[in-house]
């Protein structure tokens, strides 16, 4: 029975192993794995991949790996590594060979240690966002540059953002009008 029970534990063990690199290959997803005390850095092929170099080019070394974070975003992977509680770094960008930056977002610090203690271990996995971001800046620079007045609203009918047609037509800036509510700022609406 017990023997029975180990197959089918085994089985299922198996065909979610299977689901979650699908899932992880689907959303290009890599990640990495340090030892603190060692200073022992392990990064996946995709992570690699991701951040623009061949797979099993990263040493094993933490310092030169992570000399690849854009200087801007270093310290907040450093801090990362010195807490003892997971934490989440939005941003990060990584210098690639290809390409000057590379947006890298989601980067997940898992720490291990014992009774919340000194972090011994920090795991992380990140995915490549710059495509995201290009469109978004694009986006930004559409909306900032179009001829026509545009203004956006929350639910609170609160402005959050209007562009530089809107300032004009409006006859003011957007600094004095963000956060102030529609009702209050055009009151014959």
């Amino acid at each position: 029975v017990s023997q029975l029970e180990l197959q089918a534990l085994t089985g299922e063990f198996e065909a979610s192993r299977l689901r979650w690199e699908m899932a992880i290959e689907a959303a290009e997803v890599g990640s990495f794995d340090v030892d603190l005390p060692t200073g022992r850095l392990d990064w996946d092929a995709r992570m690699q991949t991701l951040f623009g170099y061949p797979a099993g080019s990263v040493q094993s070394d933490v310092d030169e790996g992570f000399s690849r974070i854009h200087p801007h975003d270093r310290p907040a992977l450093d801090q990362a590594g010195k807490v003892s509680r997971s934490s989440w770094l939005r941003k990060c960008i990584a210098c690639a060979s290809d390409a000057p930056h590379m947006s890298c977002e989601g980067i997940r610090c898992e720490h291990t240690g014992e009774d919340g203690g000194v972090a011994v271990r920090l795991l992380g996995a990140a995915h490549d966002v710059t495509e995201m971001h290009t469109a978004r800046e694009q986006a930004a620079r559409l909306v900032e540059t179009m001829t026509t007045g545009f203004a956006a609203i929350d639910g609170q009918w609160r402005l959050t953002y209007v562009n530089r047609t809107a300032e004009r037509i409006i006859g003011t800036t957007a600094a004095e009008v963000i956060g102030r509510e529609l009702w209050e700022l055009f009151p014959g609406l």
